[in-house]
């Protein structure tokens, strides 16, 4: 299990890019505010547990946001148990959004392979 966790930098958030996230994230428009000016992660998200479809939709969500608005980011896949913090190999967890829309892809198939199973 992994745990997906992104970052927004805080030099090129436009209000329409706020009000993105907000939507994306569902939290209030100044939380959103305060994680991103505080350096904090906007979503930890674990990939693979009984809520897949709802935590690959908030990521994707997420994702499209950091996109359209052209923000700067950055995302990790960390080990399950990880932060940024403790994790001591973060420089190796660091991904693109289009490994991260890999990774949901390969996930979204091998859930059909299942269901259909």
């Amino acid at each position: 299990m992994s745990n997906i966790v992104i970052y927004v930098d805080t030099t090129n958030v436009s209000a329409s890019g706020l009000i993105d996230l907000h939507r994306a994230t569902g939290l209030p428009l100044s939380e959103v505010r305060r994680v991103i000016a505080s350096g904090k992660p906007v979503i930890e998200q674990e990939i693979f547990d009984a809520n897949y479809d709802d935590h690959a939709a908030l990521i994707r969500s997420v994702l499209r946001a950091i996109e359209s608005g052209g923000m700067e980011y950055r995302i990790y896949e960390l080990p399950e148990g990880e932060t940024t913090e403790s994790c001591t190999f973060v420089d190796r967890c660091l991904v693109s959004i289009e490994t991260v829309r890999n990774i949901l892809s390969e996930a979204d198939t091998e859930m059909d392979r299942q269901l259909d199973a």
